[in-house]
């Protein structure tokens, strides 16, 4: 096998919680992404970024405010 796959997991989503699409990663993990991947390419599953608390606070125009 030639081909390499490093999977980053990025769960983040625009409504400032952890629910919803930023379960994306590990349900793709979940469901065998990594050893389906593995069946065509060397995997190396690099696990999710950590990223700060989601702010489920909106700006004047709805969306998410300047940090």
């Amino acid at each position: 096998m030639n081909a390499r796959i490093e999977l980053v997991g990025v769960p983040t989503n625009s409504s400032g919680d952890r629910g919803g699409v930023a379960r994306g990663p590990s349900a793709l993990r979940d469901s065998g992404l990594v050893p389906r991947l593995a069946t065509v390419a060397d995997v190396t599953d690099a696990g999710d970024l950590p990223l700060p608390d989601p702010l489920p606070v909106r700006g004047p125009l709805g969306c998410l405010p300047k940090t």
